[in-house]
């Protein structure tokens, strides 16, 4: 019982400002041969650095996500999923006048698995893995610049992220709180096309993953048939999530 309260305490403590890529417990699951259809919306903010050295300033990288989750369970605590939906992706001070960028929603989908193990009657250890990839982004900006007019247009291609969580789970009759650790690596390649003064430069940058490893805090209201996750991940740029599923 104590640990329990413990874990939702953890929960609630944790400011909660982004939402997260994967919202699933990974030590809890579906009984087996049940196919289940989810919904998952999320607001992602990754922390990112140059993979070499480059003159653009990008500092992270943002993702406002919607999906619609299929998954299905061969054997006891065992799920595998495909999601599907889109994405909208921002860069934090991307453009030379410091201004962020904004791109279109667009098509982005993901594949994973999780399996869990009965440690104690109402105790469970999980793992899960999961790939998201995301469609291409493409913004400009004009403004002046020592009073010469700048154009700016920068293209962000091939965005993906691959994360992994362990994590234990106490199986509560109403809601089940989980905690665990979480790795995120997420990569990008930036295009950037500054045109001034009769001068076009052109810029090309990758990106990776400034925060690899965080803290996994989340409370499932589980039935045999529905459930409703609410996560929270804790790296330097906290993220928390909800989703919805049910099975048949």
């Amino acid at each position: 019982m104590r640990l329990k309260w413990l874990l939702c305490l953890l929960l609630f403590l944790v400011p909660a400002s982004a939402f997260a890529i994967d919202i699933t417990n990974p030590a809890n699951a579906f009984s087996p041969k049940k196919k289940i259809i989810g919904l998952e919306l999320s607001y992602s903010d990754n922390a990112m650095k140059p993979a070499e050295p480059t003159s653009l300033t990008i500092t992270n990288f943002q993702t406002d996500q919607i999906f619609i989750r299929g998954s299905y369970g061969f054997f006891e605590g065992n799920e595998v999923f495909l999601k599907v939906g889109g994405a909208r992706a921002r860069l934090g001070s991307a453009f030379g006048n410091r201004a962020a960028f904004g791109g279109a929603f667009n098509f982005a989908a993901g594949i994973g698995a999780k399996q869990s193990l009965k440690l104690a009657e109402k105790v469970r250890i999980g793992a899960a893995v999961d790939y998201t990839y995301f469609g291409n982004y493409s913004d400009s900006k004009a403004y002046s610049r020592a009073g010469q007019p700048v154009q700016e247009s920068i293209d962000v291609n091939g965005p993906s992220e691959l994360t992994a969580a362990l994590a234990a789970s106490y199986i509560d009759p109403d809601f089940t709180p989980f905690a665990g650790i979480l790795a995120s690596w997420r990569r990008l390649e930036v295009k950037d096309r500054l045109a001034s003064g009769g001068t076009t430069t052109d810029t090309v940058a990758r990106y990776k993953e400034d925060d690899l490893l965080g803290l996994l805090l989340g409370v499932e209201y589980f039935r045999e048939t529905f459930k409703a996750t609410v996560e929270v991940q804790v790296f330097k740029r906290p993220r928390a999530g909800f989703s919805l599923a049910i099975a048949f």
